[in-house]
């Protein structure tokens, strides 16, 4: 129905239906396996070869089956994932990607909610951070609401209107848009922290289940249990484990201050995505007086084989992610069934809100955790809670920081603002912000509309070129002059040079976005953001784009990867420091 209205009004509509492998059905009709970026590449060289690249893409596979309850779907986030990937790679021209889906976002309270199907909202809001000649944007769609043919009215006005909203839900005749209203102080409450409680942290052995737990002790909880999927050694090894350094001796040590602080700590080796290690974790915690107040799902991955760029990620990233979060979480929501706790909080992220470079898996895990508190909340399991975190500062990150960084929060104040959200009154979904919130907003989600309106040569009053470990040698041929022009123009800077570094010089991952949008009407060829982390000196990126399409494919990157690695790491501490 949608086609037929895209051509009513003028367009060229080509249609793909899901089956087992690519092929072509007729002049404008295909055939991919969903999960299969080699198919989705392969029916965008086809289009491009017909003449016909698309200005804009509608998967609408998400609507076949929507199903899966609160359970992962991995489905839903390969599907996007890989037309995603296959766009980065083989679209040259500017594109909208809208994804459809239904029953990810409680809006009227009727709608059957499938938690699920919202880890596909990961890529999406990350496509066009990583590329700025593409869009992704979701339409929540709830037929169940509307008169006939209404639903096709509203998503043919989205596809073909000048909106650039990230995330819509239509309900009837109306659009919605997500808004995030201030919590006053006034608005908290007593502390739920019961004197005397008892407490399970999955993932509580990472840097943010630990300072939730010192939180949770301060406030006079007698007993946590912490899980990890590898627990930590027998305690008879821990005091030489104390004395050295690295990651585990910090454990022991930040447990072994919880017993000073008074408290009786379990730790227990589990995994949160396995429902029987899970079960025993939870008889273990109850086993003292058979009491369990309280549950934070914490548990997290984050490491330099999941935080990717698009282009890089696999399925097997994507897995690992919604097995530790979303996954955990469905087991901890089977296993606690109804039963009445003080509070579940689950840690989301504000990745959930803003996106970020590198950030489509994790996102995409943490959005299942916001729907499934919705559904929750609509099961009238209210004292469920998903917390979409800022960064939290990591025990070794400098003390002075800045970019994304600088919005970090020290362990004392997550644990403060931990105390003050459980005594809000009860809602699904609550987000942490150390900075303005629309304002970032703004930044990431609409990349475009933050970066100078005037040309990049009028963007920032010049100063001196910074000290760098490189020596400044000038740009010599039309692309290195160009490049140059334009990132000092973009920074601020007087004179850069050859191998000056773009983040060395003070370019963040926004910035990247922004220089890369400026740059693509410029150049030919594949020009990315995960381009520039890659060469981000005006000399490698000079060669990427003059290099003939092979010898650019096949370029020696490794001068860029040290850099994107620290990069990345810089950026995820944006979004979460839970590390296990």
């Amino acid at each position: 129905a949608l086609a037929e209205r895209l051509r009513a009004g003028g367009a060229e509509v080509t249609l793909v239906r899901a089956g087992a492998r690519f092929a072509r059905e007729g002049e404008r009709a295909f055939v991919v396996a969903p999960a299969s970026r080699a198919d989705h590449e392969a029916l965008l060289r086809a289009l491009r070869a017909d003449g016909a690249a698309p200005d804009g893409l509608v998967h609408a596979f998400g609507l076949d089956a929507p199903g899966g309850g609160d359970e992962p779907s991995a489905r839903a986030f390969l599907g996007v994932l890989h037309l995603a990937q296959a766009l980065g790679r083989v679209q040259e021209r500017e594109a909208r990607l809208f994804v459809l889906g239904t029953g990810v976002h409680d809006v009227t309270g009727q709608e059957t909610l499938h938690p699920g199907q919202a880890a596909a909202l990961g890529p999406c809001m990350v496509l066009g951070q990583e590329y700025p000649h593409l869009s992704g944007r979701y339409v929540d769609v709830w037929p169940g609401t509307a008169a006939a043919g209404e639903p096709v009215e509203r998503v043919y006005a989205e596809l073909t209107g000048a909106a650039v909203d990230p995330v819509v839900a239509y309900r009837g005749r109306h659009r919605w848009l997500p808004v995030f209203d201030a919590m006053p102080p006034a608005a908290a409450g007593a502390s739920p922290v019961r004197p005397g409680g008892t407490y399970l942290i999955t993932g509580g052995l990472g840097n943010v289940g630990l300072a939730l737990a010192a939180a949770l002790v301060r406030r006079g909880a007698a007993r946590v249990a912490l899980t990890g999927r590898f627990g930590l050694p027998d305690r008879g090894q821990w005091d030489a484990l104390a004395a050295q350094d690295g990651p585990l001796a910090a454990r022991v040590r930040a447990v072994r201050a919880l017993e000073a602080a008074g408290a009786e700590v379990q730790v227990l080796r589990a995994d949160a995505g396995d429902r029987e290690e899970m079960r025993a974790a939870l008889a273990a915690a109850r086993a003292r007086d058979g009491a369990l107040h309280g549950v934070i799902h914490a548990a997290g991955v984050i490491d330099q084989t999941t935080l990717k760029p698009l282009a890089q990620l696999e399925a097997a990233d994507g897995e690992r992610q919604l097995r530790a979060k979303a996954r955990g979480a469905h087991v901890l929501a089977e296993l606690l069934g109804g039963e009445r706790l003080d509070f579940v909080m689950m840690a989301s992220s504000l990745s959930t809100v803003l996106g970020g470079l590198g950030f489509a898996a994790y996102a995409a895990a943490n959005h299942v955790l916001d729907a499934l508190a919705e559904r929750q909340h609509q099961l009238g399991r209210t004292w469920w809670t998903s917390v979409a975190w800022d960064g939290w500062r990591t025990p070794d990150a400098p003390g002075a920081v800045a970019g994304p960084a600088a919005h970090a929060m020290t362990a004392e104040e997550g644990g403060e603002a931990f105390a003050r959200l459980l005594s809000l009154p009860r809602r699904a979904r609550l987000a942490v912000s150390t900075a303005d919130l629309g304002a970032r907003r703004r930044a990431w989600t609409q990349p475009a509309a933050a970066a100078p309106a005037a040309g990049p040569e009028a963007s920032l009053a010049q100063h001196a070129r910074p000290d760098l470990h490189t020596v400044y040698a000038p740009p010599e041929t039309a692309t290195e002059r160009r490049l140059a022009q334009v990132w000092g123009a973009l920074l601020g800077i007087d004179r850069v040079g050859l191998d000056d570094n773009f983040f060395e010089l003070g370019g963040s991952s926004l910035l990247a976005v922004q220089l890369v949008g400026k740059l693509r009407p410029e150049f030919a060829g594949e020009l990315s953001v995960t381009t520039l982390f890659e060469a981000p000196t005006v000399r490698a990126l000079s060669r990427v784009i003059d290099a003939p399409a092979e010898r650019g494919r096949d370029l020696d990157r490794s001068q860029g990867r040290g850099r994107m690695r620290r990069e990345i790491r810089t950026d995820r501490r944006m979004v979460d420091a839970t590390v296990e």
